[in-house]
């Protein structure tokens, strides 16, 4: 199968093991591919280990809060990478670092105002 558009052409082809290891010998493909295994690998354990813990932590916890829980990981990734975009492209670079800088601030409030709660099952008293 060939794909054409305009002056790009790629054929979809099952590369080779001589293939993999040309592309991986170039340190800048190795580094990122090594990255993207690593955000996915990671990202994938947390799913998985999510419900199992929610479930310890609340008792009572079904499949549906945990589709609900998916559901929002999808929408804050797909939200987040437009929105990124979005500030990058039309803000400039400036404005993307200080707004990724607010969305930083903003997350480890959240996050600790959910610790201090019984969200995650143990309430500070102090």
């Amino acid at each position: 199968m060939r794909l054409k558009c305009s002056k790009i052409s790629a054929s979809l082809i099952k590369p080779r093991l001589k293939d993999i290891k040309q592309t991986l010998k170039e340190h800048k493909n190795l580094y990122t591919y090594g990255m993207i295994f690593c955000l996915f690998f990671t990202f994938q354990a947390l799913l998985n280990y999510v419900p199992f813990e929610l479930a310890q932590i609340l008792g009572a916890h079904s499949g549906a809060k945990t589709g609900a829980l998916y559901a929002g990981y999808a929408l804050g990734g797909a939200l987040g990478s437009f929105l990124l975009g979005f500030v990058y492209n039309y803000l400039g670079w400036i404005a993307f670092l200080c707004f990724l800088g607010v969305v930083c601030a903003f997350s480890l409030a959240f996050a600790i105002m959910l610790a201090k709660t019984r969200v995650y099952g143990v309430r500070n008293e102090n």
